[in-house]
């Protein structure tokens, strides 16, 4: 891992750590700036208030959200890494991790912090076995769609998801070399 810089503050990705308690708060924040970023530039990939705070606090408790902390308790980039996934993978081999909610503060856009914690996700699930790293993004977010592509994730099929605003989503994965 390294330091990346974007406009502002050096992102440290060597201090990249397991969230606790103290950054739901800075993880959630993180969230809603980027839902209404989503939503000013036209791009259905999270509806505004689609996380809610508790479910953060829930997921942290679990273990499941990594953090780059920032100033005065502030995240600048996060991501949630599961083991299982049985809503979109249900048929999923036990050899993957899958990475949900990746989030990097729009000062830092373009400064490959996303590119770095997807490879720290690739070399985690090494550790714990994983041969594939699994993903997911609304299937019309083109943009999204090609930066994955990019980073050799290949797509594997559209998936409808059954909640309140019924929606598709591309699931996209790549070896763990």
């Amino acid at each position: 891992m390294t330091s990346v810089e974007g406009t502002g503050t050096v992102v440290d990705l060597r201090r990249l750590r397991q969230a606790e308690a103290r950054d739901v708060l800075g993880i959630w924040e993180l969230r809603r700036q980027l839902e209404e970023w989503l939503q000013v530039h036209g791009i259905d990939q999270w509806p505004h208030g689609s996380l809610p705070q508790s479910v953060v606090a829930a997921d942290v408790n679990r273990g499941l959200w990594y953090v780059v902390p920032g100033p005065a308790g502030t995240v600048l980039a996060a991501l949630r890494l599961h083991t299982e996934d049985p809503d979109f993978w249900p048929e999923s081999p036990p050899q993957s991790v899958f990475v949900h909610g990746l989030m990097v503060a729009r000062n830092h856009a373009g400064a490959d912090v996303g590119r770095h914690l997807l490879e720290w996700a690739a070399h985690r699930g090494r550790e714990l076995g994983a041969r594939w790293l699994r993903l997911d993004c609304a299937a019309d977010n083109e943009r999204l769609k090609t930066y994955y592509a990019g980073l050799e994730f290949e797509p594997v099929r559209v998936q409808s998801v059954t909640d309140t605003r019924g929606f598709e989503v591309l699931l996209m994965r790549r070896p763990i070399a």
